[in-house]
């Protein structure tokens, strides 16, 4: 449901009508071939002759990313706010320690629950199960592996040449910038 043309929530979040629960869960495939491929697709009847940019904040922009990675949309240019790899690679010190924690606690708290009552500990809002699991398995292994699907968008990204802008946000823990330097270097080296 878009209020503003162009504008969409991501799935569980804002205006979308998919609420997460222990009844109603999703990964990213859901996020990727089904909300995202509908976005696109809308936008690209919408405005079939206009310049496109998209911008993804957070998961967002990682979800992008990921989706730009597989569909060609005719998509001038990536823009990423704040969206990084969740790998502790990309922090230091404490928050690297932090992080290390955080990642299995939030697993085994989805899997107990069924969903991530991420709203009610402060981090992020509520989350579908899987969702939140493939979020730590990426904080785990530093590779993006959707389940439900057997495309390979770490060979994908890897061959992604699409011009990104990167915008950090001054002392935001949750996306250093070296953390969105993880995400974007999966890029093709030749991505401008």
């Amino acid at each position: 449901h878009w209020k503003v043309p162009g504008l969409a929530d991501l799935r569980g979040l804002g205006l979308s009508s998919v609420r997460p629960s222990a009844d109603c869960d999703y990964g990213y495939e859901e996020m990727l071939q089904l909300d995202y491929l509908a976005i696109f697709k809308s936008i690209d009847q919408r405005f079939p002759q206009r310049k496109k940019f998209v911008l993804g904040h957070s998961l967002g922009g990682q979800l992008a990313a990921l989706f730009l990675s597989r569909h060609d949309f005719g998509i001038q240019g990536l823009i990423l706010m704040a969206a990084c790899s969740v790998h502790p690679s990309g922090w230091t010190g404490w928050q690297y320690w932090r992080l290390r924690l955080v990642i299995p606690s939030f697993a085994a708290i989805s899997k107990i629950l069924g969903y991530f009552p991420g709203d009610k500990i402060g981090f992020g809002g509520k989350a579908a199960r899987q969702h939140l699991l493939e979020w730590c398995g990426q904080g785990r292994s530093g590779r993006y592996e959707p389940a439900g699907t057997d495309f390979n968008y770490e060979a994908a990204l890897a061959q992604l040449r699409l011009p990104t802008l990167a915008i950090s946000i001054q002392d935001d823990h949750l996306a250093t910038p070296l953390a969105m330097k993880n995400l974007y270097g999966k890029f093709h080296p030749s991505a401008p």
